[in-house]
């Protein structure tokens, strides 16, 4: 039998998110940020990276693990670069700062980066790559996080599941982006598994023996199982992941990192990595898009194996995903839609807005 789900319009998830992150202590402008990105993430149907977070984010304000009020600080600058400390801020908060910084660097010189340490948790990678689409850049964006999966031939949590994001501007198809964890899965669908009481595929996890299990509850706490890496080649990425976000920025590396999940009153100091690209520098921006059209199209056209209906290309089931549920509303889970009434019973927010 199919989980009980309610749809709900992007409006309303809206106004309840940034509700319940002022409660907790966020300026509105920050809570809209958090709570934009969160519902982003739940447009394009990435569902592990929406709201299904903002329990786990209001319980790291009110527990102090995060900084509702940050003073970002700039560490150090250069023409096409800039490190910065996001003194404990939200992820987001501090991500959308990075990147604002990098796509005006990126404006100036052709090329922007920022590196950022001190952060907390900034859900979706794509949410910051995809802000230079806006200004006909390429963005980037990649994060390092605390130790949820095991290296390519270990066993237990040793590194984390460092995301990482592109996204490519186009002209009249839609922007081709990648946003992909390093490990087979990412941790948020193993838990929407654990939230639904449903079983998971052997290759996603092993327990605390290094063992493929099926059980996601297998997964929690500080010593539960790791995810897999996508093989050595999606091992390779999440150790690059941490040397860019964590040690070229100054920040801290694996298990320096506590779960921010589970140790919600401690700061987790993750860092981030950002880059954008103002194509305009290098190619008359029209001819990229009219290029980036024509790879969309030829590879539409590439020869289907059997049973194969459709060739998608990085992001466009996301895309698609956004327009329906744009038009008709968003989809949640029974469970995740009772841990939304719960925070707001908390927070002394009325839960009516979300019926």
């Amino acid at each position: 039998m199919a989980e009980k789900e309610k749809i709900i319009s992007e409006r309303q998830l809206m106004e309840f998110c940034v509700q319940t992150l002022q409660k907790a202590g966020l300026p509105q402008e920050d809570a809209w940020t958090v709570a934009d990105s969160l519902i982003a993430a739940n447009l394009r149907g990435v569902d592990s990276h929406g709201v299904l977070r903002l329990p786990s984010y209001i319980r790291r304000l009110l527990d102090g693990g995060a900084n509702p009020k940050p003073q970002i600080q700039v560490i150090r600058r250069g023409a096409s670069f800039v490190r910065l400390d996001g003194d404990r801020g939200m992820g987001q908060v501090v991500g959308k700062y990075a990147m604002k910084e990098t796509l005006e660097l990126a404006s100036q010189t052709g090329i922007g980066v920022a590196t950022v340490c001190n952060s907390d948790h900034f859900g979706a990678a794509a949410y910051y790559a995809m802000m230079a689409l806006k200004q006909d850049m390429i963005g980037l964006a990649i994060t390092n996080a605390a130790p949820i999966m095991c290296v390519w031939g270990g066993k237990g949590r040793f590194i984390g599941n460092n995301p990482i994001a592109i996204a490519v501007p186009a002209g009249k198809e839609f922007p081709i982006v990648l946003d992909m964890a390093v490990s087979n899965v990412a941790g948020g669908k193993v838990r929407i598994a654990e939230k639904k009481g449903i079983k998971i595929p052997l290759d996603w996890i092993v327990d605390e023996e290094g063992n493929p299990t099926d059980d996601p509850n297998a997964f929690g706490g500080k010593t539960g199982g790791s995810l897999l890496p996508l093989g050595y080649k999606g091992y390779g990425l999440g150790v690059m992941g941490e040397i860019l976000s964590g040690i070229l920025s100054g920040g801290r590396i694996l298990d320096e990192m506590p779960l921010w999940l589970v140790d919600t009153s401690l700061t987790v100091g993750i860092g981030h990595f950002m880059l954008a690209i103002h194509v305009d520098a290098f190619i008359p921006i029209q001819e990229f898009k009219n290029r980036a059209d024509h790879l969309v199209q030829r590879i539409h056209s590439a020869p289907r194996a059997k049973g194969v209906e459709r060739i998608y290309l990085p992001g466009e089931i996301e895309h698609l995903s956004e327009l329906k549920r744009r038009a008709e509303g968003i989809p949640v889970s029974e469970a995740v839609f009772q841990d939304l009434v719960r925070i707001g019973h908390e927070l002394n927010i009325g839960t009516e807005i979300l019926s």
